[in-house]
């Protein structure tokens, strides 16, 4: 039971630490290099919380071995809901700042401006 106890600790103290330390901010002015840092600390996270879901599942185990009622861990669950959805909105994000950065390289007299309309069509979708 404290082996339940102490991971459960772990879980609310890396939750705190993910609070703080996932990529929840965004300006207008992201480049190529503070995307890719977006998408490493989404990634890290990511194996911290499959980390912690095997630890879980291990102490479920273990719990169901001795006839006692399994611990919940929640906080596993939500983290992960939270940064799946992080992670499309920083896919989507970038995948538009990009688009829109990429416009800036067209010559003013090579612009077809249909398929600039086209290419904004398909962010609506």
């Amino acid at each position: 039971m404290d082996q339940s106890r102490n991971f459960k600790k772990e879980l609310i103290e890396f939750k705190q630490r993910y609070e703080s330390e996932a990529p929840f901010n965004w300006n207008n002015e992201v480049d190529e290099v503070e995307i890719k840092r977006a998408y490493t600390k989404i990634d890290d996270l990511s194996k911290k919380l499959y980390d912690f879901g095997l630890n879980g599942d291990v102490l479920n185990d273990r719990e169901e071995l001795f006839n006692l009622q399994k611990t919940m861990f929640n906080e596993i669950e939500q983290c992960e809901k939270r940064l799946l959805t992080l992670k499309e909105i920083w896919d989507f994000s970038s995948y538009v700042q990009l688009l829109f950065s990429n416009w800036n390289e067209i010559p003013w007299k090579k612009i077809v401006f249909d398929d600039l309309v086209l290419e904004c069509a398909t962010i609506e979708m």
